[in-house]
């Protein structure tokens, strides 16, 4: 049942590419109506919220996107029961089943994908979908991104080379490839890169995604003589696809990265044109706005840089959310047909790895979004300080009243796991209570790494 309802969301999903702009837009608006209607009805939050502002269900039909008030994570999160449209969702439950290592590859209750995040500001939260939108996402993603023929007769190989053993958005998509159509590997950033290469090169993809520095790393691997695969097409997300990673990636295999903008509250906003004209919005499922540091509806100060609104997701509305990924919309439509709108460019995160040597005198890395999933109850944020290739310093920010011995201790735990992962039992480190971790004040986003080499 569950493959015959994504085979018919694919099918949806193909029939949209062929809309004209207009087509696309009435589209987008009908859609919009539709999620705002129930969003209204079934969510106290949103409708408490849009009432302080004037906004009622009798008004649906004459309100755009730009008359609502704009929400964050940190809002959603806060009032997280009140948010959802269901009442077997609590953040209560969703916490506890995320803490249970268990719980890793599951569905909540059976029919919930949970997407856990930190992003830029460094503030974890956490996603719901319900079966009906995670088909839709999944569509997405396999008719505009991934592109692969769907033939049960000759699955294709898929592999995943990110960060696994969570509820991350990368790793969720991937572990829930149909099976029918894809023969899949994981494979973790946690792993010593030794053995990461040994069991691609076993497995020969001929799909290879993941995050752009981890596949760039086996670009890399490829290049040196230590890796040899031939994939017929590399999908990359999550961080910055530079065009340093993209030209090593290129005389590596000869193909062009497709970069893909994903984000936790919605893992399928756009799609890089093989034409390299820049970034096609789903603007059929989506709502994307580039700001200014003025809200254009209230005026109010935003310190946010883009608005999205996800219109699949009835479970738990994300609509006129603050991100922070930084923009750029384009003004004319793409020469290769799509009628989608074009992005031109987004800045998201850029950090480095950590490179340590390793017991045997060569080097491996801590992957960023090693960092990222890194997480203990009270603790505020965390940052990586690397000062020297053999140690680096865990600087922790505590939540008010947060037990600091618990935390720290946790924290301990964790980063000694990942390092015995890693093979790196060498690296000595410490864990350093702050008050606080400051915003970059040029990027206005979190660093989860700083270096002083």
């Amino acid at each position: 049942m569950d493959l015959f309802n994504l085979l018919s969301k694919i099918i949806q999903v193909k029939q949209a590419e062929s809309l004209s702009t207009d087509e696309l837009a009435e589209l987008q608006r009908s859609r919009f109506q539709k999620l705002l209607a129930y969003t209204l009805k079934h969510s106290n939050f949103y409708r408490e919220y849009y009432a302080q502002h004037g906004i009622k269900p009798a008004h649906i039909k004459e309100i755009s996107i730009h008359d609502l008030p704009t929400v964050n994570k940190h809002q959603l999160m806060e009032n997280f029961d009140d948010v959802v449209t269901t009442k077997d969702l609590t953040k209560q439950r969703i916490q506890e089943f995320i803490r249970d290592p268990q719980n890793i590859g599951r569905k909540f209750l059976g029919k919930y994908e949970v997407i856990t995040t930190s992003g830029s500001t460094g503030e974890p939260g956490f996603f719901i979908y319900d079966q009906s939108a995670w088909n839709t996402l999944r569509a997405l993603i396999l008719e505009r991104v991934s592109k692969a023929e769907l033939n049960p007769f000759h699955r294709a190989r898929f592999a995943f080379y990110g960060v696994t053993g969570g509820h991350y958005a990368g790793v969720s998509l991937a572990a829930d490839a149909p099976r029918v159509f894809f023969n899949t590997l994981l494979c973790s950033v946690n792993d010593p890169i030794q053995e990461v290469i040994r069991r691609i090169q076993e497995f020969q993809p001929n799909i290879i995604s993941g995050y752009a520095s981890s596949v760039h790393t086996l670009a890399e691997q490829q290049l040196q003589g230590k890796l040899d695969i031939w994939p017929k097409r590399v999908v990359c997300s999550a961080d910055h696809l530079t065009e340093t990673m993209r030209e090593n990636i290129f005389k590596a295999w000869g193909i062009d990265a497709t970069n893909f903008y994903a984000a936790s509250e919605s893992i399928g906003i756009a799609v890089e044109c093989g034409l390299h004209t820049g970034f096609h919005i789903f603007n059929d499922w989506h709502y994307l706005e580039s700001l200014t540091s003025v809200h254009p509806s209230t005026g109010e100060g935003m310190s946010a840089s883009t608005l999205m609104t996800n219109l699949y997701n009835y479970c738990m509305p994300v609509i006129n959310y603050e991100m922070y990924d930084e923009i750029e919309l384009g003004e004319n439509l793409c020469p290769c047909g799509w009628q989608f709108p074009m992005m031109r460019n987004v800045a998201g995160r850029v950090e480095e790895f950590l490179w340590f040597k390793t017991p045997d005198g060569g080097h491996d890395y801590l992957h960023p979004l090693n960092i990222v999933v890194l997480a203990a109850p009270g603790m505020q944020r965390l940052q990586l300080h690397q000062d020297s290739q053999e140690s680096f310093i865990a600087r922790i920010a505590l939540e008010p009243e947060a037990d600091e011995t618990r935390v720290v201790d946790s924290i301990r735990q964790q980063l000694q796991l990942l390092l015995q992962q890693k093979h790196l039992p060498n690296i000595y480190f410490q864990v350093e209570v702050v008050d606080e971790i400051p915003l970059d004040p040029v990027s206005g986003k979190y660093k989860f790494i700083t270096k002083a080499l």
